[in-house]
């Protein structure tokens, strides 16, 4: 802003005269130069009184000039500035400033827009040809003088990058790239002060027109809602930067994160929930939508929480304005809208977004807030808006007598206006609380959180300000999870006749590296839980095992080339004779590897490698304090001996030796070598190599004539003179190098360190024996005084493991390194009995022990079948309670046939969805089990599990489509499909359950008709039929008969009870009235359509009462008699079917009567001497099947309908 300070001096003692601004040097220096703003925002924001002025570019860079003009209206004029060799002036090739399709030009904008100014014959307006005069310039800090009315644009852009920080990646969305940030303001005058905020940085993936047009319209929406309503209400924009690629938009950061990762963390109860959270959101979407602000997206994801620094109450901030607008309405495609769960119905139809529909959003918003749950979560993302489209009444209900989120069935038409706007009134208003409890989620993986986080769970496409998760956790373990197990399976399947163990071992290590790569990416972040961590250790315990068993089998492999060996070794004879050594051996190496494959001790290890290497310069400070004349020590071996070293050289020493330790502990010997060398310390160096004489058969030859025979007396005296060694840091990686347990073992504060310290002392101990054995006792190491050859074996080091390790992996390693198939089943096997009652707890240790099973049985090995089936068993328990249902048939299919179909059968009877069904179906197929038997089973089980009663009830519905199960295998059942149909119609009738059995027949017709059909064929082609297919086939047809004609009947009935249509009686009379032409004819034609309405109503009365009639008379009529079988087919019944088949004949055949009776008498059908004969006929036998009271009633009315009828 000038007059500068600097101005100001220069001006002090001068005499008066006009100041004239100096010419900036830059567009960007030009006071009312405004960067990269959009057209619409220019307008809409800045230019207010005709001849205000400013410049801008556009998103093309172009530089232009926006002038609010004279004309009509005062419209903006945005005229663009070229900077071009105009050629005006012959010769000339210079490069000029000048308006498009205009004369006057100039080197610098700034004299450009001076010439204009100070025209006398406003050039500008002949030149343009508008009516246009630059008066005053607006100043990005006009705000100050408009600051009662609007926002002030003062500070909302970024010029430069040095402005912000950009820090730590947060997550990357399908729009944009969400960073953590620091942004410095700058405020400049006499003292210069810098001021840091912590900010949340989107970066913007696109840069164009239209994302700028965006991003401006987000600034303006949210800035206007601070300055109407207050700076509480929503998320701020602190700055926009759009001067160059990628576009930026600043966000205030919100402390707390989200409101879902707020109320995920901490216990809100219902009142704080309800009078503070919702009623706060409620007041600022309400006074949004009183200024014509239609939010767009909302829902709980987009609602912040940051702390009051004083009070430290949470405040509640609106978020996620990307999509709002500024209007009554917004044009939208229903498909690309973030928030369909939320969406109302309306806006598929309408396809407009209306602050009635941000409401409908709202009250969404406050089911998910009292629940934790997201609205329609049981239905995947692809299917929400057909779902909703298809059941617009459908609301989530809660436990409470409140006023919102009941069904809207009973209501009648669902209008989202005037029932939305009432929840937002009614709620403002409401004080009341909400008798309810949420759900608690105790940290499983398994079932609480497969329940609350399925795959309609997502992502928002357009990550809003301070999302810094782009997933919660438990999701992403249920997840990934799921995929482990699927992809478990899959390799299981493929590799069930693998000849070499190890193939498949190492199928299942790249399993488990996959999924440790996929859980170490989350739980690099801050927000990591416990459970998420849990999970990972399992993981890589699991992985450590696959890798002792490859390792076990390298081993094996290794031996058939040392019994090849030209020249013999103590290590080689050792390894082919010592059963005992070789395992030790392979266990040492491969803890080694598992310290080293840690990622966070390897990325430090790493680090401080690096360091070291670039800095190591040992005993130079201590040197040069000996110069000095001070009395230290320059020595490189035992320096402690000889005196101190200097407190830099003893800290850089320090840990110098301990990353060799470390070194050591991951048996990367060589590494440790160099690094010996490069700190100088080059005598001890060979000191270290000794230590290889445990893996290399090269260094311990039998023959004197080779020259590492010698290394045995070296690698003996260092063992004997290792108690020299005083410096504390030394002992310890000394005494590892030596074999001996201690200090390292007292020092060690994990397990597997500890199980080094003892592997590492067992392996030197045993290879010291037979060295000493070798060399006829030359190179006796003394190492007696702590272990002896035999004192540390697999199972007494594992013992002492098992004293505070209580894992079951460590159990686990025992057994599958002492190669005891039966005792790691029966160990497993005794785990999973202590914690039969949560096996949810721990998935991933039961699908280990499962697949530990498998691999035992794959290759041969022996094993306790009784407690191998407990095991697999309990696998396919988690898999069922784990809703992972395709991969249960698989498993259970290793169990014996009878306990893996019961296992089956069970949960397959609880499966309601069509396309789970044939999908387990599928895969018990692939599994190769029996599928036609298991339909029959899961149908049997569901018939004896849910017998008919006269009530009404649920269990109707599940015979209903237990019937399914019958008809999913094809022709292979047609035949029990035909019996489970005539079961359930035979309970439904006996019950009085008629709409049932309709229900069952409309839902089956076409195919029991095809089955009927291909049944037809046999019995054509057949000499002899099997006499329970008739009997069978008899049976469906008569119940087919019957509901027929109780259709037809009550079509009849219904239409009996209509209205019958009136004829208006002729009030004209023969001799004429005096009415005109045109009110005669009216009459007549009314009259007429109403003769054709009555003559309409009465042909189908007629033609209904006919067919009732019709389909009445053929049940009555049956071949051989309505629920009559024959001699043969009758054979084929038990006592009590016999029984329940006369009933239902007696009572339906009197119904038939009844019916019939009624119809006589109402529709005034001359039938009933008919019905008498045929109550009479001996042929059907009708009179001995009615109760006697009943036909002396039905033919007394008979009587009397017949004597009317004369």
């Amino acid at each position: 802003m000038w007059p500068t300070p600097s101005d100001m001096a220069l001006l002090k003692g001068k005499p008066y005269s006009e100041w004239v601004q100096p010419e900036p040097l830059s567009v960007q220096q030009i006071d009312f130069y405004l960067g990269r703003v959009p057209e619409w925002y220019i307008e809409q924001k800045f230019l207010k009184k005709p001849g205000d002025y400013l410049l801008a570019r556009g998103h093309n860079n172009k530089l232009r000039l926006s002038i609010k003009s004279h004309e009509p209206g005062n419209p903006a004029v945005h005229l663009p500035i070229e900077f071009c060799q105009t050629k005006q002036i012959r010769g000339d090739r210079n490069y000029y400033y000048r308006i498009e399709k205009t004369v006057l030009q100039n080197r610098s904008v700034w004299g450009l827009i001076q010439s204009y100014q100070k025209s006398n014959v406003n050039s500008l307006k002949i030149n343009t040809k508008r009516d246009v005069r630059l008066l005053e310039p607006v100043l990005p800090c006009q705000g100050c003088r408009y600051l009662t009315t609007e926002y002030s644009f003062l500070n909302m852009q970024i010029k430069e990058k040095s402005e912000i920080n950009i820090g730590d990646l947060i997550c990357k969305g399908e729009r944009s790239t969400i960073y953590k940030g620091t942004r410095y303001l700058t405020k400049k005058g006499l003292i210069k002060s810098v001021t840091e905020r912590p900010i949340i940085l989107k970066e913007m993936d696109e840069c164009t027109a239209a994302m700028l047009d965006d991003i401006f319209r987000e600034l303006h929406i949210v800035s206007t809602i601070r300055h109407e309503i207050g700076p509480e209400t929503v998320v701020n924009i602190e700055a926009i930067m759009v001067f160059g690629r990628p576009y930026y938009i600043a966000y205030m950061l919100c402390k707390k994160g989200s409101l879902v990762q707020y109320l995920t963390k901490n216990i809100i109860d219902m009142d704080t929930r309800i009078k503070e959270i919702l009623q706060n959101v409620a007041y600022t979407l309400h006074h949004c939508h009183k200024i014509s602000i239609i939010h767009g997206n909302l829902r709980a994801k987009n609602i912040f929480v940051d702390n009051d620094d004083k009070t430290a109450k949470p405040i509640y901030y609106i978020g996620g304005f990307h999509h709002a607008v500024m209007a009554k309405s917004k044009k939208v495609n229903p498909n690309e809208l973030p928030n369909k769960r939320w969406l109302a119905p309306e806006v598929l139809t309408t396809k407009l977004l209306t602050p009635e529909s941000d409401v409908f959003a709202f009250a969404f918003l406050m089911y998910e807030v009292l629940t934790m749950k997201v609205p329609h979560e049981t239905i995947e993302d692809k299917k929400v808006l057909d779902y909703i489209s298809k059941n617009p009444y459908a609301r989530p209900s809660l436990a409470s007598d409140g006023l919102f989120m009941r069904s809207s069935v009973d209501t009648g038409y669902w209008h989202v206006e005037n029932y939305c706007k009432d929840i937002l009134e009614c709620f403002l208003r409401c004080e009341e609380t909400f008798d309810m409890t949420s759900s608690q989620y105790d940290g499983n993986i398994s079932i609480n959180t497969v329940e609350s986080f399925r795959s309609t769970q997502e992502v928002d496409t357009t990550l809003n300000t301070t999302q810094y998760c782009f997933l919660h956790d438990d999701f992403f373990l249920v997840k990934v999870t799921q995929a482990l197990f699927e992809d478990f399976q899959v390799k299981c399947i493929d590799s069930e006749n693998v000849n070499e163990s190890s193939d498949l071992v190492a199928l299942f290590y790249e399993i488990c590296s996959d999924g440790i790569a996929a859980f170490q990416k989350v739980s690099m972040r801050p927000e990591r839980t416990t459970t998420l961590m849990s999970v990972l250790q399992q993981l890589l315990k699991e992985q450590q095992a696959y890798l002792l068993l490859l390792n076990l089998a390298k081993m094996n492999r290794m031996l058939d080339d040392l019994k090849n060996l030209e020249k013999r070794s103590v290590l080689a004879d050792l390894l082919i004779s010592d059963v005992e050594f070789r395992r030790l051996l392979v266990l040492l190496e491969w803890c080694e590897e598992n310290a080293y494959n840690e990622p966070e001790a390897n990325a430090e290890l790493s680090n401080e490698c690096v360091h070291l290497e670039k800095n190591c310069m040992l005993r130079a400070e201590t040197l040069h304090a000996r110069i000095c004349g001070e009395n230290l020590c320059d020595l490189d071996l035992d320096g402690a001996l000889h005196g101190r070293l200097h407190n830099k050289d003893e800290e850089l020493e320090n840990r110098v030796f301990s990353v060799i330790y470390t070194l050591v502990r991951c048996g990367h010997i060589d590494d440790a070598s160099s690094l010996l060398e490069k700190a100088g310390l080059h005598s001890l160096m060979p000191l270290l190599q000794l230590r290889k004489m445990s893996r290399s058969v090269a260094l311990t030859p039998i023959s004197s004539d080779e020259t590492s025979y010698y290394l045995a007396r070296s690698r003996a005296f260092l063992k004997r003179t290792i108690d020299k060694i005083l410096s504390k840091v030394e002992a310890c990686l000394w005494s590892v190098v030596a074999g001996r347990l201690e200090p390292a073992l007292s020092l060690s504060s994990c397990t597997e360190d500890r199980l080094w310290c003892y592997l590492n002392a067992a392996v030197e101990s045993r290879l010291d024996a037979a060295i000493i054995t070798a060399h006829n006792g030359d190179c006796d190491v003394g190492i007696g005084r702590e272990v002896e050859n035999n004192d540390l074996r697999i199972n007494s080091i594992f013992d002492e493991i098992a004293t505070l390790e209580r894992s079951p992996y460590y159990t686990i390693y025992r057994h599958i390194v002492n190669n005891d198939s039966l005792s790691l089943i029966a160990s497993m096997d005794m785990w999973l009995e202590e914690h039969e009652n949560d096996l949810e707890r721990f998935p991933h240790i039961i699908r280990f022990m499962a697949h530990l099973v498998l691999l035992l049985r794959f290759t041969g090995q022996p094993v306790q079948e009784e407690s191998a089936n407990s095991i697999m068993r309990n696998y396919v328990r988690l898999l069922i309670l784990l809703k992972l249902y395709p991969i249960v048939p698989y498993y259970a299919n290793k169990l014996p046939l009878e306990m893996a179909e019961e296992m089956v059968v069970e949960f397959m009877c609880q499966l309601e969805d069509e396309n789970m069904r044939k999908d387990v179906l599928d895969a018990a197929g692939v599994a190769k089990m029996d599928g036609v038997r298991l339909c029959k089973q899961i149908f049997n089980c569901i018939i004896a599990r849910y017998p008919v009663v006269e009530e009404e009830s649920e269990r109707d519905d599940a015979l209903i489509n237990a019937w399914n199960w019958l008809i999913y295998p094809g022709s292979d059942t047609y035949y029990d499909a035909l019996l489970g149909m005539n079961e359930i119609m035979r309970e439904f009738f006996y019950v009085d359950k008629l709409d049932k059995a309709k229900e069952l027949l409309q839902r089956s017709k076409k195919l029991i008709d095809k089955i009927l059909e291909s049944f037809s064929c046999v019995i054509e082609t057949s000499d002899t039929v099997d006499p329970r297919l008739l009997r069978a086939i008899t049976e469906y047809r008569a119940y087919e008969c019957y509901l027929n004609a109780l259709i037809k009947f009550n079509e009849w009935f219904k239409h009996s009870q209509r209205s019958v249509p009136t004829i208006l009686e002729n009030s004209m009379d023969d001799t004429g009235a005096l009415i005109d032409m045109q009110q005669r004819i009216t009459f007549e034609v009314i009259h007429q359509r109403a003769n054709e309405q009555m003559q309409k109503y009465e042909n189908a009365a007629k033609q209904s009462a006919i067919a009732a009639m019709e389909a009445l008379d053929l049940v009555l009529r049956f071949p051989d008699g309505w629920m009559t079988f024959k001699r043969v087919e009758k054979e084929t019944l038990s006592e009590q079917e016999v029984t329940k088949f006369t009933e239902i004949r007696s009572r339906y055949i009197t119904a038939v009567v009844v019916m019939l009776v009624t119809l006589f008498q109402k529709s005034g059908i001359n039938g009933s001497a008919q019905l008498v004969e045929l109550l009479a006929d001996e042929e059907y036998m009708l009179a001995e099947i009615i109760p006697k009271e009943q036909l002396r009633i039905l033919i007394k009315q008979l009587s009397v309908n017949a004597y009317k009828s004369l």
